[in-house]
């Protein structure tokens, strides 16, 4: 029971931390906070809106609370530096999109854009595609399942246990874990 005990304490002092930031990104934080707290045990998803009215569908992953509080906290200018020249058009690209939490706030903020998700994980894509749903931004962004690489051919998804940031792309032959990437044969 030590090491539980240790996982749990560790577990409510990272929430603890981040609770600041959390409530100033969304307003049900409170949701968030059980979310938190259940994940050791059980990964609850859950669709979070944002203070700024983007809706974001959050899964297993502990990677997606992290992105929805960096791009969704006030006055992030880290994401979304002030442009020059009034309301841009044109077209985002997001490279590694993850879920699409940054990718359906950056439509929101531009109205006037379009928006290519690239991400090489297929649950990924789902993710994004769910998201952009939640919110009608379906026929601005169109959504890529590829992975980016120094070498042309196909290349493999290795997913790793500790969250999708750990997951890489290899151009290397696959091992029966790795989840292929669509494009030509080597």
């Amino acid at each position: 029971y030590p090491r539980l005990a240790r996982s749990c304490w560790r577990n409510l002092r990272a929430i603890l931390y981040q609770w600041p930031e959390m409530s100033m990104a969304s307003a049900q934080w409170p949701r968030w906070i059980l979310r938190r707290l259940l994940s050791p045990i059980y990964p609850v998803p859950v669709i979070l809106t944002s203070r700024t009215g983007v809706r974001c569908a959050l899964g297993g992953d502990p990677v997606d609370d992290a992105i929805f509080r960096h791009v969704h906290r006030p006055g992030n200018r880290l994401y979304f530096p002030p442009l020059a020249g009034g309301e841009p058009d044109g077209i985002i690209l997001d490279v590694g999109a993850h879920h699409g939490i940054y990718a359906m706030e950056a439509l929101r903020r531009y109205p006037h854009c379009r928006l290519v998700a690239i991400e090489p994980d297929p649950d990924g894509c789902r993710r994004i595609e769910v998201n952009a749903r939640l919110n009608g931004f379906t026929s601005r962004i169109e959504i890529v399942q590829a992975g980016l690489a120094d070498v042309d051919g196909r290349g493999w998804l290795a997913l790793d246990e500790h969250g999708s940031w750990a997951s890489r792309t290899l151009a290397d032959d696959p091992e029966a874990t790795l989840i292929p990437l669509p494009g030509p044969s080597p």
